[in-house]
């Protein structure tokens, strides 16, 4: 493909300086055109030796980079994952331990009950009611507490993302967002 450019480009020169100097009334040497063609020639394989390499090596780079930058992403959403995922696990044990936790002190509940059932029904009760409570308020405690590392945890894991994948244009970009809003606000 390249062969028949060089030859058409090659024809098309002969044919046009010879146009040339028959409108001219000039001479046409074919010598001299031949020299002009030659260099001509060793012009555009310079420039392709030079230029070819260095490009091909400059495109085979960048996809290389690329292609990192996206196996790092890739990784990273696949951590996220994992940990979203363990965490999740997390908090299903703990409703489990919150579901065990409830039967075990139904069933002291009982048990509390039925040895002083006539005496002390009425603290029995109170012993039962206070302990759903603590149970509840440990199991939102607990809740509460996973749900703050999680979101820790993914506010740390998106200011990694973003410190390494935001560019200072990107950045300016921003800052220069935020002034105009504030402006508008003004």
């Amino acid at each position: 493909m390249l062969i028949n450019r060089i030859i058409f480009s090659v024809l098309l020169i002969i044919f046009s300086a010879k146009a040339a100097s028959a409108a001219g009334g000039g001479h046409f040497s074919l010598t001299h055109e031949a020299f002009k063609i030659i260099n001509f020639g060793l012009f555009i394989a310079v420039l392709y030796f030079f230029l070819f390499k260095k490009a091909r090596e400059f495109f085979k780079g960048r996809s290389k980079s690329i292609k990192d930058e996206l196996e790092e992403a890739d990784l990273a959403r696949n951590r996220a994952e994992q940990r979203l995922k363990e965490y999740r696990e997390k908090l299903d044990s703990v409703e489990k331990e919150i579901s065990m936790l409830r039967e075990q002190a139904k069933l002291d509940g009982e048990k509390i009950q039925e040895k002083i059932k006539q005496e002390a029904e009425e603290l029995a009760k109170k012993v039962v009611e206070q302990t759903k409570r603590n149970i509840e308020l440990e199991s939102k405690k607990a809740k509460a507490k996973l749900q703050q590392e999680a979101a820790l945890l993914a506010l740390g894991m998106a200011e990694e993302l973003i410190k390494k994948n935001i560019k200072k244009e990107d950045h300016n970009r921003l800052i220069d967002e935020y002034i105009e809003k504030m402006e508008k606000l003004s």
